[in-house]
């Protein structure tokens, strides 16, 4: 009675699809705000870290209604949009490749490297453990989701694990504490393991934020 193979698919799901997009866009945005002069720059960049200061709960209404108002209510889509972008991704993006030297893109353009392929080829190979390092992050802060799914999703069958070991702790579970012990030990086990491979590169990508400001 306790589809668990389908509540991790959900989360799986949905922690992937937000996942791969916070790294894109930070990579790309960061980019931009590094290697590219346009007008507002800083003002733009500076308008972003702001949002760093406001609380959660002030967002949950508005979100809310734009999810109801799309038809996004109890659908995996509505947990996913809201969270596809990240300030603190593109900022501690930001700050790893203004470590990266100047001369070695300037070479790459002075050789007919397209923004593009400056990107791909010359910026992303000295980059990649930082983004391994966000995108795991970004992975267990999404697998971990409580409060947000639990306002969007209705129908049992698209709960995410969070979310179904509440319902059967509450309703199932009862006293069977073994039961619901083993049930949460395979809901943190993946953030855990991935945490525990990738440690080096969060402690790294977090230092060299620091001292790059």
């Amino acid at each position: 009675n306790f589809p668990l193979l389908t509540y991790i698919w959900n989360t799986f799901y949905i922690a992937i699809v937000v996942t791969v997009s916070k790294a894109a866009t930070s990579v790309l945005a960061a980019f931009a705000f590094v290697y590219y002069n346009f007008k507002y720059k800083e003002t733009v960049f500076n308008g972003m870290l702001l949002t760093f200061f406001i609380p959660i709960t002030v967002l949950i209404m508005p979100n809310y209604l734009m999810m109801s108002k799309l038809g996004l209510l109890d659908t995996p889509y509505g947990v996913m949009l809201p969270g596809l972008v990240d300030g603190m991704g593109i900022f501690l993006m930001r700050q790893t490749m203004r470590g990266i030297p100047k001369p070695l893109l300037e070479a790459a353009i002075l050789d007919g490297a397209k923004p593009h392929q400056v990107l791909f080829k010359v910026i992303m190979p000295l980059i990649k453990p930082s983004v391994l390092a966000i995108s795991i992050l970004f992975f267990i802060n999404s697998w971990n989701e409580y409060f947000w799914p639990l306002l969007i999703l209705q129908d049992k069958a698209n709960l995410t694990l969070p979310l179904a070991l509440q319902m059967f702790i509450s309703a199932e579970g009862g006293s069977e504490w073994g039961i619901a012990m083993a049930v949460a030990t395979l809901t943190s086990l993946p953030p855990l393991v991935l945490y525990g491979f990738c440690q080096k590169f969060i402690i790294n990508t977090f230092m060299q934020s620091g001292v790059k400001g």
